[in-house]
């Protein structure tokens, strides 16, 4: 565990071994600051949990093949500017609930190959619960089987960029004061 504040900035963290599932949690202000996080590949879940102010800021993750992942940013700017790699035969879900700015400025993209072998059935879901969550995030649901996201704050969503699937619902919810203002889809 991250405990402490700035535990783990700057390190690559991955599951030893290659197998067994990621649970990973930065619990001190500034922890995992600008890590770098390798998912597991084989179908095993990865679990991020980033609830202290800036706990996982910058920070870069990558997950493939069939592990589903689970982001949570639960506190201020918590997952401020991270880059997250989302898998395309399995779920990736990222929360977005501090009081505000938890995903600010945040990018969420597919893997950068399709496996040929491996069927379209990761779905990509973005929650941005409060004021200003993800606001100028950019979002690329790639070849996802399914991709929405909901904004439920004040300027949750302002300014968002985002690539939809073909697969129907691409912003499930807007509501409260310009939670959607300006969004580009």
């Amino acid at each position: 565990p991250c405990a402490n504040q700035w535990a783990c900035k700057g390190m690559k963290i991955r599951q030893r071994g290659g197998g067994g599932q990621l649970d990973l949690k930065c619990n001190g202000h500034n922890s995992c600051t600008n890590a770098n996080v390798v998912c597991p590949t084989s179908g095993a879940k990865c679990t991020i949990g980033c609830p202290e102010q800036n706990s996982c800021s910058t920070m870069t993750v990558t997950a493939a093949g069939t592990s589903p992942l689970d982001m949570d940013c639960k506190s201020t700017r918590a997952c401020f500017k991270s880059t997250i790699t989302c898998p395309a035969s399995a779920d990736c879900n990222v929360q977005c609930e501090s009081p505000e700015n938890s995903c600010l400025q945040m990018k969420v993209k597919p893997e950068k190959k399709q496996p040929s072998n491996t069927p379209q059935t990761g779905t990509v879901t973005v929650t941005c619960k409060n004021n200003n969550d993800c606001r100028f995030a950019k979002l690329d649901c790639g070849y996802a089987a399914s991709c929405k996201m909901t904004c439920t704050g004040n300027y949750a969503c302002e300014e968002v960029e985002m690539k939809c699937t073909n697969s129907g619902t691409c912003i499930e919810r807007c509501s409260y004061h310009k939670s959607c203002s300006r969004v580009k889809v």
